[in-house]
């Protein structure tokens, strides 16, 4: 038995309606293709189905890249995680983990190591093979590429933190299975917002634009040496031919002050009288894509939702 796939905020396949335990799993790493029948299909064979569902942009209907299947009973949960992890659905290899109900556990970060310098063909099955003799992973994923090309860098959660710890110790520096030249970097995770706020505190770089073409090394050294030690300037042109740079002080209390008395003004040597310069602490490159993906997203949904109150009662959802 199948009912039709819903066209709401969240669209789900549901089997079974009964008041029983569920055991529910995460599903990520989904092909946009993949649909929720095919993933019913796929986890049937593990046991009794009582939901399937993939989340999808509010606007657009577009699959967001995971979902959730929910089984009867824990034991079929546990036979998927087991037979079905890494197993390829579409043109991905899908990445299963226990659905973690509880917020303090999925935001601690407690048990969970971040991992770099990785070979090029480790994929997230063989990290975790690379740490499984540590402890139980609850997730493990490898960072790729628009293009599905490995970002040499991943992720692996460990139900206990003790083995997270044994596998920092163990691993960290590790040369054999680390990309060529290089030595695997294994330490704690710390979530994205505590690493911003400690770049905040602590940033020496800046990142310098709408200045003249003819912009180079030694006019930004001699307009920015005023406000303190230097360590290194690149200067480099986009595809349109406009000049950008990047000044790396010694000092954070020095890149504050640039900022702040230089920013959105003239500057001699570097912008027309007219003009202002821009200068403002160098985001890291995953940093910037969050922010541009934010920006994008709320243009998106401008003038996509209308907001109503005030009718009538006897008006319907097929009037309105």
């Amino acid at each position: 038995l199948r009912m039709s796939v819903v066209d709401s905020e969240i669209s789900a396949t549901t089997l079974v309606q009964q008041p029983t335990s569920i055991a529910s799993l995460y599903v990520g790493d989904l092909s946009p293709e993949v649909t929720e029948p095919q993933l019913l299909d796929l986890f049937q064979t593990c046991g009794t189905v009582l939901q399937v569902r993939i989340l999808r942009d509010i606007i657009t209907r577009r699959s967001l890249g995971y979902g959730y299947v929910n089984f009867q009973n824990p034991s079929e949960a546990e036979k998927a995680l087991e037979t079905l992890n890494f197993k390829q659905v579409g043109d991905r290899h899908i990445r299963l983990m226990y659905q973690q109900r509880d917020p303090s556990a999925r935001y601690s970060g407690n048990g969970n190591i971040f991992v770099k310098n990785l070979e090029d063909n480790i994929d997230s099955k063989g990290l975790h093979d690379l740490f499984k003799n540590f402890g139980s992973i609850l997730s493990c994923k490898v960072a790729t590429n628009d293009d599905g090309t490995s970002r040499r860098y991943g992720f692996v959660h460990f139900k206990e933190d003790d083995n997270a710890s044994s596998a920092i110790e163990k691993m960290n520096g590790d040369k054999d299975r680390a990309a060529e030249d290089s030595a695997l970097y294994v330490a704690q995770f710390i979530r994205r917002n505590l690493r911003i706020a400690a770049l905040m505190r602590n940033f020496t770089n800046v990142y310098i634009k709408q200045v003249f073409p003819s912009v180079d090394k030694e006019a930004i050294e001699s307009f920015f040496s005023r406000f303190g030690g230097i360590t290194s300037i690149c200067v480099k042109a986009d595809k349109k031919g406009r000049v950008f740079a990047f000044c790396n002080f010694a000092q954070h209390d020095t890149a504050v002050k640039a900022i702040e008395e230089s920013h959105d003004k003239p500057a001699e040597g570097l912008t027309d009288p007219a003009d202002t310069l821009y200068i403002q602490r160098a985001q890291p490159r995953n940093e910037r894509l969050v922010e541009l993906r934010s920006k994008y997203m709320q243009r998106q949904s401008l003038g996509n939702n209308l907001y109503v109150r005030n009718f009538s009662q006897e008006l319907s959802l097929i009037h309105i």
